[in-house]
């Protein structure tokens, strides 16, 4: 709860700048986080704050994304990095189509279910300067 807005501040931001509209912020409990529009067409969005991500290049092999993310009617999926400071983003159907690992976690559960999204499904952006970068492989 203590990422919840500080991830979907930072994915307006990043959506707004990308030429999106918040058109509303209130959250669809299990479905989505806030709708956007663009071009004419909604697009609900699902973010959320990774704690291990916390640097330019991502530090996994993968995105793992919750499986409790398996009811989420999203089009659009963001994880920000902890800092705030870096996004992921790829289609939300991208994430439930994608491979399910058990792993156990920080939190005590064992063989908890997890999408496992290979990162070169992913988009990379930075805040620098009061904007977004997308990141390009130079």
């Amino acid at each position: 709860d203590a990422y919840d807005s500080p991830a979907k501040e930072a994915a307006k931001s990043l959506l707004t700048q990308l030429g999106y509209v918040v058109v509303d912020e209130r959250e669809g409990y299990g479905s989505h986080d806030f709708i956007v529009e663009a071009k004419g067409k909604q697009y609900k969005v699902e973010a959320e704050v990774k704690n291990g991500y916390e640097f330019r290049q991502f530090p996994f092999r993968t995105h793992r994304v919750s499986h409790r993310k398996h009811t989420s009617q999203s089009d659009i999926f963001i994880q920000v990095s902890k800092n705030g400071k870096y996004a992921a983003v790829c289609p939300m159907a991208v994430v439930l189509g994608s491979p399910v690992v058990l792993r156990d976690t920080c939190f005590g559960t064992k063989d908890e279910p997890f999408f496992d999204v290979p990162t070169s499904a992913m988009k990379y952006y930075d805040w620098e300067n009061g904007s977004w970068y997308e990141e390009v492989d130079d």
